[in-house]
């Protein structure tokens, strides 16, 4: 263990690239089993109650999710207690606009997290977030090639202009070759371009505040 500057003790897990980038350990990735219910940090409590037995991820916002990074032992024994089937990886933001070595430390602290829940029998699914196609050069260190889910955010803002944001993701599956795509947030259109089998759910809302499942007409087939 090697005391962090915060204060926290942090386990340097292994990584297989220069960078230090964590690797997750392929066998403690989440194998799906249906029926898959998505639950959203910021809509739903981590609790037994409303979270057991699903799968529970951290997309909105990086304030609510920074104590994984901060305080990850709290956060395990919450993680523990709410008794969830896995974690989806939390998605600390990469904006094009911020230093690359900021974006790099934002994949360092998803990937630390993910290794560390895994390390701690918590279940885990990778999760795939990019500024820029050029970014993903090292954001997707880490993740095992052929995971059996890997889970990618569709933003508003990409949902107005999906073009560039499919080519990213079948440049993502073409390189990883998951098994399988959860994607949250997209719309049917763009998810039905995906060129691996896909488990696709609308955004929350304050609303409905659990995700729905997209029942698709046609499922892309690997290229």
């Amino acid at each position: 263990m090697t005391l962090a500057r915060t204060g926290v003790y942090r386990q340097r897990w292994h990584s297989s690239h220069p960078l230090g980038i964590p690797d997750l350990l392929p066998d403690m990735l989440w194998q799906p089993s249906e029926p898959v219910q998505l639950k959203i940090c910021g809509y739903t409590p981590l609790r037994p109650d409303t979270a057991g037995g699903c799968v529970y991820a951290y997309w909105t916002d990086d304030f609510r999710f920074e104590c994984l990074w901060n305080k990850p032992l709290t956060m395990l024994d919450k993680i523990h207690r709410a008794n969830v089937s896995a974690i989806v990886e939390p998605d600390f933001s990469l904006y094009d606009d911020d230093p690359m070595i900021c974006q790099m430390f934002n994949v360092y602290k998803t990937r630390w997290v993910g290794r560390f829940l895994q390390e701690h029998g918590v279940a885990v699914i990778p999760s795939v977030s990019w500024s820029t196609v050029k970014s993903l050069s090292w954001s997707l260190i880490g993740i095992p090639k052929f995971a059996p889910v890997v889970a990618i955010e569709g933003r508003p803002r990409q949902r107005r202009n999906w073009l560039p944001w499919i080519q990213i993701v079948n440049e993502i599956v073409y390189r990883l070759q998951p098994q399988r795509v959860l994607c949250y947030g997209a719309t049917r259109e763009m998810v039905s371009q995906i060129n691996c089998d896909v488990m696709a759910f609308t955004s929350a809302n304050p609303r409905s505040r659990i995700p729905q499942r997209i029942i698709l007409d046609r499922i892309a087939s690997v290229s």
